[in-house]
């Protein structure tokens, strides 16, 4: 049997450097079965790079 999907929602307005410690960590938990919905606030730093 797999693992129910769970969602995982994070905001974001100008946090590159916070999300480029955050989503590693997001990739190395075990849970497989997973979504990822980021919500940007119109970023002006390299937010939306990070996610790319």
């Amino acid at each position: 049997m797999s693992d129910p999907l769970i969602s995982i929602v994070m905001r974001s307005f100008n946090e590159a450097w916070a999300l480029k410690k955050t989503l590693p960590a997001l990739v190395t938990q075990n849970w497989q079965n997973q979504e990822l919905i980021v919500i940007d606030s119109a970023s002006t730093d390299s937010s939306r790079e990070v996610f790319s």
